[in-house]
């Protein structure tokens, strides 16, 4: 147990981030699944909307956090759901990009949050989980809004990506979760590969972000761990 000084009530480690954590895990290991026609657009829309909804429980801490994140949760619901209901083109390419400025501003809260923090506890780990999560996810939003504004900017073999998806916005989401990753890990199968300039500097500076992230954040534990040890 630890003292959380804004709600004036006693915490229980790993309780802070455990509902998005576990949203994000969720949203991550069911989209594969979700069959690739309207049902599964519901599915995946309301999904989203448990992230969001998680991730405007921890802004809930700052009633300025939270009216920021409740100004950028509208439109992304909004858009998302006219884009899968409509197929509207402007909400097609709004839609990704509303939700990678919230998620965004979801990963920007969790990592001050952490980085103010002077001791190292479950909380902290589980917070860090999930801003790797979220870089993966945002940058996967925004190599999918590139391909939307910008057809062949990525290539499947010699295949522009958004013409192997059958038409289905589902199945190209889920081709850039899997490039995102691949390319945040700098695992780099290459069965994907951009060929646009701007694909490939938002791809290599997703790369550059997945290493520094890591290096950044193990040095952060291991200066608090050192901290705690001193102290203790």
């Amino acid at each position: 147990m630890r003292f959380d000084s804004n709600a004036n009530l006693p915490e229980r480690e790993g309780g802070r981030y455990g509902i998005l954590l576990a949203a994000l895990l969720v949203h991550l290991a069911v989209l594969p699944f979700l069959p690739g026609d309207a049902a599964g657009g519901i599915l995946l829309r309301l999904g989203l909307a448990v992230v969001i909804l998680a991730g405007m429980l921890i802004a809930s801490r700052s009633s300025k956090a939270l009216w920021i994140a409740l100004v950028l949760a509208i439109p992304v619901l909004a858009l998302n759901w006219t884009a899968g209901q409509y197929h509207i083109p402007a909400a097609r390419l709004a839609a990704p990009l509303s939700s990678a400025l919230f998620l965004t501003f979801t990963l920007g809260v969790v990592v001050k949050a952490i980085f103010l923090e002077r001791r190292v506890t479950l909380d902290e780990i589980l917070g860090g989980v999930i801003v790797y999560l979220l870089i993966g996810i945002v940058f996967s939003q925004l190599h999918y809004a590139m391909e939307l504004a910008h057809p062949g900017a990525y290539l499947l073999g010699d295949v522009a990506l958004s013409s192997t998806s059958s038409g289905s916005d589902w199945h190209l989401l889920l081709s850039f979760r899997y490039y995102s990753f691949t390319t945040l890990t700098t695992l780099g199968y290459g069965d994907i590969r951009p060929v646009l300039h701007a694909a490939r500097m938002l791809s290599t500076g997703e790369a550059l972000m997945g290493q520094l992230y890591l290096a950044i954040f193990v040095a952060r534990l291991v200066g608090a761990h050192i901290s705690q040890r001193g102290d203790s």
